[in-house]
């Protein structure tokens, strides 16, 4: 009970929770929109990213929209030590009610077919890092006791619905995607009666930079749009969420053609 005292505030005579949230990967774009959401509640932040001075225009407009508190740390999430070393600089503020991981990166597929060194970055960013991250987080959280009378800690974690099927356009992050993904749902089955809740995010195109040399579509969706929709997913402890959810739909159509057509289909 003491861990959630801390985050304790009055509002009108009421005692109101204020939530603490972990952000890794709290530069993009959709990170950036969920933490706006959160802010409405009055929540705490903690958000880590590589670039400095973008972190501190996001502090400065998270507390400008109601953010109790805002603390910023850099990490190279492709770096496996600078990650060794943000769970030791971060294990003051442990143990957090949400913690998202919202970072990744669209591999160039044409190197990675060419360059061993592409295809480890790809998987060391989409896949290794995320699992290395989630590690101490999971320790942290079932080490912590919890109040029968609070929802339990979450941990969100932003894939793609490009794991869903292994497609030839997108074969390595893809893949990449496909192993993260699996790893969130047997940890989601791990976890299970622990009172820690798992949330699978799995955006389909996202208008981002990191899309921005891609040609746009109706398909594509404001980062506005799907941090809003994760916001509500991780309010509403919704285990897999697909944003928009057309994209459930599409992907289940994908994922039930037999093989031999989708063999020709080469999407």
């Amino acid at each position: 009970m003491i861990q959630y005292l801390k985050h304790l505030n009055y509002s009108r005579g009421f005692i109101v929770m204020s939530e603490s949230i972990l952000i890794l990967g709290a530069n993009s774009a959709i990170a950036e929109a969920t933490a706006r959401c959160f802010c409405k509640d009055q929540a705490s932040f903690v958000l880590v990213a590589r670039n400095k001075q973008q972190l501190g225009l996001n502090k400065e407009d998270l507390l400008v929209r109601g953010a109790k508190k805002v603390d910023t740390y850099t990490c190279d999430f492709s770096d496996f030590d600078s990650i060794h070393d943000l769970h030791k600089t971060l294990s003051v503020h442990f143990p957090f009610d949400h913690n998202l991981i919202a970072f990744g990166q669209l591999s160039d597929e044409k190197k990675c077919a060419q360059q061993a060194h592409a295809i480890i970055e790809n998987y060391n960013i989409n896949l290794i890092s995320p699992i290395l991250l989630l590690r101490p987080i999971v320790e942290d959280l079932l080490a912590a006791p919890r109040d029968a009378h609070l929802p339990g800690a979450q941990i969100a974690v932003i894939s793609s619905v490009a794991g869903d099927r292994g497609r030839a356009s997108n074969l390595y992050y893809g893949s990449a995607k496909a192993g993260l993904s699996a790893f969130l749902s047997g940890l989601r089955a791990k976890l299970h009666g622990s009172g820690i809740h798992v949330l699978t995010i799995k955006p389909g195109f996202v208008d981002t930079p990191m899309t921005a040399h891609l040609p746009k579509n109706f398909l594509f969706a404001s980062p506005t749009y799907v941090g809003e929709q994760i916001y509500v997913a991780m309010k509403k402890r919704r285990h897999i969420l697909y944003t928009p959810s057309l994209w459930k739909w599409i992907m289940l159509a994908i994922k039930i053609l037999p093989e031999k057509i989708f063999l020709k289909i080469r999407v």
